[in-house]
């Protein structure tokens, strides 16, 4: 992706930072218009969640360093998208007209940056302007270091800030990080969720559709 290869000539990669601190988070930063949370909710969500961006700047010494990639739903001008530091080497924006929801668009980035994900960062970390976060140890990257200190250990492969029960046991989608190892995993599953969709669909009726 054009907007990665840019900004990753500056940045982790060129930096020598051991690929164990390497994270990639991405960021989803809903319309303001079409939020269910009132802009000041948002707005709130996003000035804690920047503040810990704008004090992760690629330090060798930093607990945890990361690679920031926001996208933002914009049907409209979305001013809430001037509380990021995009001139940080590490600070990559990217706007949706469509962007079909968070999950969508945290998708359709895996996809694209698929080649570089396992070669730059050993984790992927999943947010939204739904959520608060984080609320302590925001310099440094040192808010990673406890989903880190979870996810590192060989038997785990997935964290999550919250769990649901119902209809089967799941870690909620609004915060949660997986190994860059299993995001080819997890993109082929996606696939073959979507493809069964697709099928209970199909009819007589309706055998143009295309998945």
């Amino acid at each position: 992706h054009t907007a990665y290869r840019r900004q990753r000539q500056m940045c982790i990669r060129d930096r020598d930072i051991p690929i164990e601190k390497s994270n990639l988070v991405i960021y989803h930063l809903e319309d303001v218009e079409s939020s269910s949370n009132s802009i000041a909710v948002t707005f709130n969500n996003v000035k804690v969640f920047t503040s810990a961006v704008r004090r992760n700047d690629l330090d060798v010494f930093a607990s945890q360093n990361a690679f920031y990639w926001i996208n933002v739903a914009s049907v409209s001008y979305n001013p809430l998208a001037d509380l990021f530091p995009i001139n940080n080497p590490n600070v990559a924006m990217i706007y949706w007209e469509i962007d079909g929801g968070v999950m969508n668009s945290h998708i359709v980035t895996l996809q694209h940056l698929a080649p570089y994900i396992i070669s730059d960062f050993s984790a992927v970390f999943f947010l939204s302007s739904g959520v608060r976060g984080p609320f302590e140890h925001r310099g440094n990257g040192e808010w990673l270091s406890p989903y880190r200190s979870l996810l590192d250990p060989s038997n785990v492969g997935v964290v999550g800030a919250s769990a649901a029960c119902f209809p089967t046991p799941h870690l909620q989608t609004h915060f949660f990080g997986v190994k860059s190892s299993l995001v080819s995993l997890m993109l082929a599953s996606v696939r073959d969720v979507y493809m069964n969709i697709c099928l209970l669909y199909t009819s007589d009726a309706a055998d143009d559709m295309q998945c």
